[in-house]
């Protein structure tokens, strides 16, 4: 038969997760604002990708 160790905590664990409410840092409209201009920036960044993809495309196929 195995002999094995009692289960010993860590010294370093802590014994319970202390959990402090805050409320959110920013509201929802300001939320709203940054998605809208992040989503503006992907769509740009896109646009500008499909551009360039085309023009090697094009610029390939001669």
């Amino acid at each position: 038969m195995r002999r094995t160790r009692p289960y010993q905590q860590r010294k370093d664990a802590p014994t319970a997760r202390v959990t402090t409410a805050t409320g959110p840092s920013i509201s929802k409209a300001q939320e709203y604002v940054f998605i809208r201009e992040d989503l503006r920036r992907l769509l740009l960044t896109a646009g500008i990708l499909t551009v360039v993809m085309i023009a090697l495309l094009i610029g390939i196929g001669r």
